[in-house]
């Protein structure tokens, strides 16, 4: 997995676009950090977790989708004529776009933990209270995000249509459920440690069933939406 892993890595400056996709992705590491620290807000003496945009995590959104940079600009290489006639065309296709998304997925989602746990600290905020709601505001979204990566470079337009529907349902279901007493907000705070793991097993099944599917989808070509301009610069 390592010397996979490290072959992924050494091929991200050779993506398309990379300084552009660079420059995104700053934006929205830096934006994932603001709206993880501006997600406390003050509660009497102390804090609780903003609920996000439409029931959705935005902190969790950016911070989260940023893991998907690296593998995106190595299966962008894929698109060069080289690679379409190298041994490790399906390769990049599957496993080590997947192993890329799993690692700086799990790095992308500890960074979510630590920052929590540091605003918990700051503003005085009970751990449970912090961390609680991570298993769905975290641990549903990235497992979601996982599948859509699997299949989007593939089928575009549709999975984010697919991926926005299945978002915002989850996000005005909780927040109706919630709002109307059907369910208190209380049962859908776990232990800490219940929400972590919950939340990181979430993050591994979404690896690896994304790992099933980018395999089955193979054969398909790429997305003209996903990769069109750099699919005109390499005819």
């Amino acid at each position: 997995m390592k010397k996979n892993l490290k072959k992924g890595i050494s091929l991200i400056r050779y993506g398309a676009a990379f300084k552009l996709n660079l420059v995104l992705f700053i934006i929205m590491f830096v934006l994932g950090i603001a709206f993880e620290v501006l997600g406390f807000r003050a509660v009497g003496t102390k804090m609780s977790l903003n609920s996000g945009f439409m029931g959705i995590d935005l902190g969790a959104v950016f911070l989260l989708c940023t893991a998907a940079f690296p593998g995106q600009m190595t299966l962008s290489v894929d698109l060069s004529a080289l690679a379409q006639t190298s041994p490790h065309k399906k390769n990049i296709q599957t496993s080590m776009v997947t192993k890329m998304n799993l690692v700086f997925s799990l790095i992308a989602m500890t960074l979510v933990v630590v920052i929590r746990l540091i605003m918990c600290a700051v503003t005085h905020t009970g751990i449970t209270e912090g961390l609680g709601n991570l298993w769905y505001s975290a641990g549903i979204l990235e497992f979601v995000l996982l599948l859509f990566f699997a299949v989007c470079y593939k089928y575009f337009i549709a999975t984010m249509v697919v991926m926005y529907l299945v978002l915002m349902a989850v996000g005005w279901g909780l927040g109706f459920a919630v709002g109307s007493g059907v369910i208190s907000a209380m049962t859908l705070i776990l232990h800490p440690v219940a929400s972590l793991l919950v939340s990181y097993a979430f993050l591994i099944l979404g690896a690896v069933l994304g790992n099933g599917i980018s395999r089955l989808l193979y054969q398909k070509n790429l997305s003209k939406f996903a990769f069109g301009i750099s699919m005109q610069r390499t005819k």
